[in-house]
């Protein structure tokens, strides 16, 4: 049954490989043969189908523009590579199509840290100093630790605007921490808001997540040029953080939301991000831990695939059963295990 059901399909692209119609049916042919096949799952949460010997899946170079729009896939046969346009079927009977390049998110994805207190002791101790104690150290603390969760607050509910944009440093600080403040405590925050909203995002516990040095250096052999996109109270501290752990020089260009003035799932920071390393938005896979963010913004971009990493702060979403991801991983070995099948 699945060999008919789908030699039929490849028959009717292979006679016009220009035909979208052609390949639609292929991949509604290949998703009812999934009865007559051998499902089988990896931890990428790939399928592989098993299916008679003598029925191929990859389609020819001529019609890879409409049975991948945009991509040129490149696949592994035996250590070599060849362009041959071909996709792999989904649990879902889509397609994910092979990358020419990496979207990457930093927290969840590249390194990810435990959940420290809004209120630093050392920052708040930097903030009594700076306001020369005009402001207790109860109610810098206090105030740190409400606009924190204030900001919070702003950040999920501007996922759900159109083009959802990022404040500055210095609208951060008056608009969620100093709003009560007299006003010299004020300016002088706002003088010093960069260097303060670095020391607020910085993370002393940061880690590189388990898989990532491999998976980066699996695509940079491959050679797919690689990007960060991600949001951030100040991406200074996120690039200094990847310097220090030897992972900078892997990466093309890395966008931060604070510093582009845009945030996922805004899908003008991917753009950027896929310009600034010459490669078509269609044809990079976009990797994120979160659905409303990172789909979100894969989908409104209009990336290859959207990769959903998991992390604590997938664990913590709300559903989004209109926003699904083509695939899930566990961390940087599954994203590798992906590369892989290209």
């Amino acid at each position: 049954m699945a060999t008919r059901l789908l030699r039929t399909a490849l028959h009717d692209l292979l006679l016009d490989p220009a035909d979208t119609t052609a390949f639609r049916h292929v991949a509604e042919q290949a998703h009812r043969a999934a009865a007559a096949a051998v499902l089988e799952s990896d931890q990428s949460g790939l399928a592989r189908w098993t299916l008679p010997d003598d029925l191929s899946l990859v389609l020819p170079a001529a019609s890879r523009t409409d049975q991948c729009p945009g991509t040129v896939p490149t696949v592994h046969h035996g250590g070599g590579r060849r362009r041959d346009g071909l996709c792999r079927l989904r649990k879902d009977g889509g397609m994910l199509r092979s990358p020419r390049a990496l979207l990457l998110d930093f927290g969840g994805v590249l390194a990810d840290a435990p959940r420290q207190s809004p209120a630093p002791p050392d920052l708040v101790r930097r903030l009594s100093d700076l306001v020369g104690g005009t402001v207790s150290v109860e109610q810098i603390t206090t105030d740190l630790t409400e606009g924190g969760r204030a900001y919070g607050r702003w950040r999920d509910d501007s996922a759900h605007t159109g083009e959802p944009i990022e404040l500055t440093h210095p609208q951060v600080w008056a608009d969620f921490v100093t709003r009560s403040w007299p006003e010299p405590a004020r300016a002088a925050v706002e003088e010093a808001a960069t260097s303060l909203a670095y020391a607020w995002a910085w993370r002393p516990d940061w880690q590189i997540r388990p898989g990532i040095p491999e998976t980066l250096r699996t695509a940079a052999d491959a050679g797919l040029p690689m990007a960060v996109v991600s949001n951030a109270l100040c991406g200074a501290a996120h690039r200094d953080f990847l310097a220090t752990a030897g992972l900078s020089d892997l990466f093309a260009a890395e966008f931060y939301s604070d510093e582009a003035g845009l945030r996922k799932p805004n899908p003008r920071l991917a753009w950027l991000a896929a310009e600034a390393i010459g490669v078509p938005i269609g044809e990079c896979w976009f990797i994120g831990d979160t659905v409303h963010r990172d789909v979100a913004c894969a989908r409104r971009a209009g990336t290859a695939a959207a990769i959903l990493m998991r992390s604590p702060r997938t664990d913590r979403e709300p559903p989004h059963p209109q926003l699904r991801p083509d695939a899930r991983i566990e961390d940087g070995h599954g994203l590798v295990t992906l590369l892989h099948q290209r």
